[in-house]
């Protein structure tokens, strides 16, 4: 069946889906949902343990900070050894970046030990992050990361790994295989049967097509809902600059009083006095 033939298929979508690979967060997001199966493939592969069990996985899961940043995770899974894993897909460089690894770590450590266990009861957690280059820049497929003595080199044994995978390495071993599927547009040139089985759903059948276009349509309505909440605050902030510069031209307010009253900073307030007195 081709993809013009079903009634889903919209011009947009269909180039959209020709073009995806599983390395675009938004595919692999819709082809590994709650996908257990998937993910411990994934996982078996990466981390070279055939015999891995994933018994929970959770896309999209949601870390709280009460008193800083939440963060979303790609995907959330739990071993059946009892460690945890968080696997991300970073196309971008910048996103890839060892503190955000690290922010990773630290959030997952906190929602995974339950109240009133000790700490030396925490379960052991790997952060695993897909990225579309080398962002290590070494070459390698993979990249592991765990803290150690800095006078021995012996392994501080904390339980925490942090691992890159090098998306652009393309060698015909297990992972480089693996890496050629995650950025391959067509599942009929995969190494893998099972992701090809994935791909060839959502791109190509009618059930798995409206399912991904359903979540293209989200995505394109939460990208329309940002850009109207960016083109409040643009909006907000240009009416309380210009209500500043009427302020400091009546004359009548302090600088720290006109702060107060239009919401902007002393400092902000300062430097448009002193542009609109020059």
């Amino acid at each position: 069946m081709k993809l013009e033939e079903t009634n889903w298929a919209t011009v947009e979508n269909v180039k959209h889906l020709e073009k995806f690979r599983l390395m675009d967060d938004t595919f692999f997001m819709a082809c590994f949902h709650d996908n257990k199966k998937g993910i411990q493939f994934l996982l078996r592969t990466i981390l070279h343990q055939p015999k891995l069990k994933v018994i929970r996985v959770n896309t999209q899961y949601l870390l709280k900070n009460l008193r800083g940043r939440d963060a979303y995770l790609d995907v959330y899974a739990k071993l059946q050894d009892g460690r945890h894993v968080n696997l991300e897909i970073q196309r971008s460089d910048a996103g890839a970046n060892p503190r955000r690894a690290r922010y990773h770590a630290s959030l997952l450590d906190m929602d995974i030990l339950e109240k009133g266990k000790d700490p030396k009861d925490l379960p052991d957690s790997i952060v695993i992050f897909i990225t579309e280059n080398d962002v290590r820049g070494e070459g390698q497929a993979l990249y592991y990361y765990g803290r150690t003595d800095l006078k021995s080199g012996k392994p501080f044994d904390d339980g925490s790994l942090i691992m890159f995978v090098n998306g652009s390495y393309q060698e015909m071993d297990e992972i480089g295989m693996l890496m050629k599927d995650m950025n391959n547009q067509d599942w009929h040139t995969m190494y893998n049967k099972e992701l090809a089985r994935l791909m060839r759903y959502y791109k190509e059948t009618q059930e798995g097509g409206s399912e991904m276009c359903r979540v293209l349509e989200e995505v394109r309505l939460e990208g329309r809902k940002e850009g109207c909440r960016i083109g409040e605050r643009k909006g907000r902030v240009k009416q309380q600059i210009e209500m500043t510069k009427n302020l400091i031209q009546e004359g009548s307010l302090s600088l720290e009083s006109i702060s107060k009253v239009s919401g902007l900073t002393l400092d902000k307030v300062k430097k448009i006095k002193k542009v609109i007195t020059v």
